[in-house]
């Protein structure tokens, strides 16, 4: 009998440029809207690159859940057109 999956193990790595990204974007923005002015941002990316550094310095490995798939679109295989039968 096969064990079901663990869900960590579906993680997929998080690229450095991602990580500094979502770092950002977290001290940048609450719920989507700006909470800062743009005058902050050349710190906001100074601090995201640090945190980065410290991570990876003390061995952290970030994972995230893989990108969802998207819809079937024609060509793709899956697709079914409405079109036909």
């Amino acid at each position: 009998m096969d064990d079901p999956p663990k869900p960590f193990e579906k993680l997929v790595d998080v690229s450095r440029d991602e990580l500094l990204f979502d770092l950002e974007f977290g001290m940048k923005y609450q719920d989507g809207k700006a909470r800062q002015r743009a005058a902050v941002d050349a710190a906001v990316a100074t601090v995201a690159r640090m945190i980065a550094a410290h991570l990876e310095r003390a061995g952290y490995v970030i994972k995230r859940k893989p990108p969802a798939s998207g819809h079937s679109t024609p060509g793709s295989p899956g697709y079914k057109s409405h079109l036909t039968e």
